[in-house]
Order: structure tokens, then C-alpha cells, then sequence
């Protein structure tokens, strides 16, 4: 239910193919329904998971009959083992300066409740919601129990299960068995998905396209020519004017212009490898904080544009427009303008898509819009994180789904067999191979000119221009 891009399906996808290649272990599951109201995110799960049915409003779901995206009434199914949904985030978002409680009668709160409308007629074995921080989990797991459940749950950051992406969302959990047996499965759920961990290891321009790639080209001339909402228009920015003008005094910073050198009559010049089109499309505001924050990356003694750095230049100067750590991306929203620092250009929706761990070139995106695209990764679960809370749940709850109670229950549901073990060290090899040697940083050697001359020549900055 409302899980945007419906990377559920696609995380179970790529679970069940790595189980058959990897074990031989055929792992078969049925796409029971869907639920989706804005009309081209109904176009996308049909024509990339075709549904056996595709409901249009989550809060009729409790009802026995529900309205499809085509119109139809139709019974709405409750022979269901796992629900995976992520009601709307709206309402509980740091964006948003008129909150509202999960009681309230706003769009958070009213799809939250029509999910638990179903999830009390169906009562599947599982339930696994997801939705942002600032949501009343305390609240949630209270009323998910009041349904006969046990829960718990908990922050997982997507930075910490391979993707390069800061994304800090709640899991929770839920089983459909109270008492002790319930309360340790739950507990078990939440150690085990921690457990699982495993930190990136690659920075994010390592998932994104090769600059020669023909979407690349399609995604720049889409931009430029008006395909995204965010084409330039006049606006009127003397309250953000303000504010810049107050962060360069306070922080020393001067009122140069060095990376675009806009002017006020509506041009900037850009570097030579930039996205010079794009960034002429851009407004005031947007230009005056990307040279706002190359100099306070000057000041700090680096070229911001030879460094791994994304700014989301949607934001305020006096917010948090990127992430402190290179290589890392900041949190994607559906309306934010992602900056490639050594692009000189955005991020690509398309891309986007990828820093959620989704395999883009597995889906049908023949209709969407960039400003589509975007929306669809910025309301994404990660697949590595729901993927691990969906593995864990199938585990923990096998006898549940099979109706096979096993001898001692709790002995498959102890996965951490040696404490001490160090995670992943039976998949490398090679330790006969590694040497041992004193590394002293502060060594100089006398390095003849010919050498540095390669070295530099090597490390020059080439044309993609000329790609494929």
C-alpha cells in the first residue's frame, strides 16, 4: 500500500534471483494487490508489475468493496500474508511548518487509518510499515497491538546497508501473535535487521550513469527545454536575498560571484565542463547559493568541484543543503535540486532512482518526466533497507506462514551463532598474499620532473563530449 515505486516487489525480485543463482532455491511469491492514488504513479505499477489489481484510494481499503484506479468496484482481498506500506509522510515531514498528529483528519493520518481499517478485517501473519522520523511511532505500534499484534521498531539509515545515501526512516515490524512468543520475534526482528548491516563502500558517482550514456544526453535536453516544472520563471526572491546576503557577511565570505558569475541582468558563465544550458535555465537564488557554497568549501581549504559533493539547492542558505561527508548523498526529496559538483549539472531522476537501490534498467520509464522521476525516488523505500526487514520477517515467521511449528522455536531464530565472528570474512580469500609494511606519511623522496610531468598529464580532466 502506497509504497510509491513499489520497491517492496522489486527488493523481493532481487532477492529471489540471488537465492536461485546463488543456492539454487526457488523462493515464489504472489503480488496480491496494489494501492495508488495519483494517476501517472498508477501508470507506472501497471505497466512495469501489472497487478492482479491496482486500488485507487487507501482509505476505502477497511470497506469490503474498493474502487480500482479503473473506476470498478471490486472486493478488496484479505487472504494476505505480508503487508509492506508506507502511508503518506506529509503531515509528519521536517518540511512542513503546519504539522499535524496521526488523530487529525490530514492526509497522513486518514491513509494511516484506512491501512489499519484493513490490516484489522485481514489480519495478515506480517506487517511492515515505513515513514519518516518525525511520524508518532510510539502511537503507531500502540494501535498496531490494539489489533492483536506484537511490534517494534526502529531508525534504519540506508547509508548503512551499501547505498551511499543518507535516508533515515522508521521500520516497524509487526507479527500477528501476542505473549511472550510474539514479543521475542519482534525483538528478534529489530537485532537482527541492526545485525545485518553493512556500511557503503563506494561513493554515489559510483552509481550513477557513465557521462557518455545516451539517458544522460535525453535527461539534460528534457530539463533544459521545459519538461521539468522547474524551467525558469521570475521570481521574487528578496526575503532568500536577504538571508544570503547575511550568511556572506557573517561568514566572511564577500560578495563575489567565483563559480557562476551571474549578474543581475539574468546571465551566468559557468566552467567550460559544466551543464552551461541547464544552469542559464536557473533563478537568482539558485545561482548566488551555489557560489555560497563554493566558498564556504573555500574557506575550508578544498575545490568543491573536484570533490564527490551533491547540494540539494532546493534548500535555504541557512539550511543544510548537503551532506559533510564526500561521497555520501544527502536525503533525496521528490522536489529537490540535486547538484553534481564535478558534473557542473543535476542529478538525473533516473539516477535518483538508482541511489535507492533500484534496478532502473529493469523498468519501463518511457512516460515519465523528470520532475516524475524525482517524486518516484524521493518517496522510495531503499530496497537494501526493506528488502533486510522483509528477509528477516520471512525467516522469523516461516512457521507462521507454513502452520509448522518447529521443535524449539527458538532455536532458528538465533542467526547470531558466534559473536565474534567478523561479518563477511568467509567471503575473502587471499590472506597468504597481503604484506605487512610501515607507512610513513611524512617520508619525502626526491621525484625527477619527467614523472610528475606523466602524473599530471594522467590526471587531466578529459572531454565526455564524445562519447558513445
Amino acid at each position: 500500500m502506497c509504497s510509491g515505486t513499489e520497491s517492496p516487489l522489486l527488493a523481493l525480485g532481487l532477492i529471489t534471483r540471488a537465492l536461485k543463482k546463488d543456492h539454487g532455491v526457488d523462493l515464489h511469491f504472489e503480488h496480491v494487490f496494489s494501492c495508488e492514488i495519483v494517476p501517472w504513479k498508477q501508470a507506472y505499477i501497471e505497466r512495469n508489475f501489472k497487478p492482479p489489481l491496482l486500488f485507487r484510494d487507501v482509505t476505502e481499503l477497511g470497506n469490503e468493496e474498493a474502487t480500482t484506479a479503473y473506476g470498478a468496484k471490486i472486493t478488496v482481498p484479505i487472504d494476505v500474508d505480508m503487508l509492506i506500506a508506507g502511508t503518506s509522510c506529509v503531515d509528519y515531514s521536517t518540511l512542513n511548518n503546519q504539522k499535524q498528529d496521526i488523530e487529525a483528519k490530514g492526509e497522513s493520518g486518514e491513509t494511516f487509518r484506512g491501512m489499519m481499517r484493513w490490516v484489522q478485517r485481514a489480519q495478515p501473519t506480517i506487517v511492515i510499515l515505513e515513514n519518516v522520523c518525525g511520524a508518532p511511532w510510539p502511537k503507531v505500534a500502540k494501535d498496531v497491538e490494539k489489533a492483536g499484534y506484537s511490534a517494534s521498531f526502529s531508525r534504519f539509515d540506508t547509508k548503512n546497508y551499501y547505498i551511499p545515501h543518507t535516508r533515515m526512516r522508521v521500520y516497524l515490524f509487526a507479527v500477528r501473535e501476542q505473549g511472550s512468543r510474539g514479543e521475542r520475534k519482534a525483538q528478534k526482528w529489530l537485532e537482527s535487521v541492526k545485525s545485518l548491516q553493512r556500511p557503503c563502500s563506494a561513493p554515489y558517482d559510483a552509481f550513477l550513469l557513465a557521462a557518455d550514456d545516451p539517458r544522460i544526453q535525453v535527461g539534460r535536453e528534457r530539463l533544459v527545454k521545459g519538461d521539468s516544472s522547474r524551467a525558469k520563471t521570475v521570481v521574487e526572491w528578496a526575503k532568500c536575498e536577504a538571508r544570503h546576503a547575511r550568511a556572506r557577511l557573517e561568514e566572511q565570505l564577500g560578495n563575489r560571484r567565483p563559480l557562476t558569475n551571474w549578474s543581475e541582468n539574468g546571465t551566468c558563465k559557468m566552467q567550460d565542463f559544466a551543464w552551461i544550458d541547464w544552469a542559464s535555465a536557473q533563478v537568482d537564488r539558485v545561482w548566488d547559493l551555489m557560489d555560497i557554497s563554493f566558498m564556504r568549501a573555500a574557506a575550508k581549504g578544498y575545490d568543491s568541484t573536484y570533490k564527490s559533493i551533491l547540494w540539494n539547492l532546493s534548500q535555504n542558505v541557512d539550511r543544510q543543503i548537503g551532506s559533510s561527508v564526500p561521497g555520501i548523498s544527502p536525503c533525496m526529496t521528490p522536489t529537490m535540486i540535486p547538484y553534481l559538483n564535478f558534473r557542473g549539472g543535476p542529478m538525473l531522476g533516473v539516477e535518483a532512482l538508482g541511489l535507492q537501490g533500484l534496478p532502473v534498467d529493469e523498468l519501463v520509464l518511457t512516460r515519465e518526466t523528470e520532475d516524475n522521476l524525482s517524486d518516484l525516488a524521493g518517496n522510495a523505500m531503499s530496497s537494501t533497507v526493506v528488502g533486510t526487514a522483509m528477509v528477516v520477517a520471512l525467516f522469523l515467521c516461516g512457521e507462521l506462514l507454513c502452520d509448522v511449528i518447529p521443535e524449539d522455536p527458538d532455536a532458528d531464530m538465533d542467526t547470531d551463532q558466534d559473536k565474534n565472528r567478523i561479518p563477511g570474512e568467509d567471503l575473502v580469500s587471499g590472506f597468504d598474499q597481503l604484506a605487512v609494511s610501515d607507512l610513513d606519511l611524512a617520508k619525502l623522496r626526491d621525484v625527477p620532473l619527467k614523472e610528475l610531468l606523466e602524473k599530471a598529464n594522467a590526471s587531466a580532466r578529459l572531454c565526455a563530449c564524445e562519447g558513445r
